[in-house]
């Protein structure tokens, strides 16, 4: 249970910082980032319950693939962006290097 405990505390520590992550370019644009980043993860989260949840079939199989098939796209998908970044996504550096920031 103790597990549980921390193991839960941590995903919201995790989950706040992945949001502020998302959000660190659309900081012009705050309110509407906001709505689309929680707009497509809620869907997003929805979309693949449905389909766990559809597969359930008396046993917790679906439940335990459904766990492993995520966490395995999750860890990827962070693979494809850590390999795939963009130190300066807005060209923020450049503006204030021409005086325009």
């Amino acid at each position: 249970m103790v597990y549980l405990m921390l193991s839960f505390f941590c995903v919201g520590i995790l989950n706040g910082n992945l949001n502020a992550l998302a959000m660190e370019p659309l900081g012009h644009i705050a309110g509407v980032g906001a709505a689309v980043v929680g707009s497509l993860s809620t869907f997003l989260s929805m979309a693949l319950g449905i389909v766990i949840g559809q597969s359930y079939n008396n046993t917790i199989l679906p439940l335990v693939g459904g766990f492993a098939v995520l966490s395995l796209a999750s860890l990827a998908t962070m693979q494809w962006a850590e390999w795939n970044r963009v130190d300066d996504p807005l060209g923020e550096e450049s503006m204030v290097r021409e005086g325009r920031g």
